[in-house]
């Protein structure tokens, strides 16, 4: 999955000139905690869509963890590297 996140940032320090990645630990910490919260409360008041999300892991992801959960544990696993 991928999403676009906007903030906004007194300092923002870039990792190069291109600005493509926003080098910043603590400002990457608040917004992986803010979007795993909100993407929890999304996943858990639609569990239609939740299967949907883990039964394409399951395909797209090789990874071992992601076969063994079954779209109907509701169990949802770490991206794969």
């Amino acid at each position: 999955m991928t999403a676009i996140v906007s903030i906004k940032h007194p300092d923002p320090q870039f990792e190069s000139q291109t600005k493509v990645k926003l080098n910043e630990s603590e400002v990457q910490t608040y917004v992986q905690q803010v979007v795993g919260e909100v993407f929890s409360t999304f996943l858990e008041e639609n569990p239609a869509a939740a299967k949907a999300i883990i039964s394409k892991m399951s395909y797209i992801c090789p990874c071992p963890a992601t076969r063994r959960v079954k779209p109907a544990t509701m169990v949802i696993p770490k991206i794969c590297p």
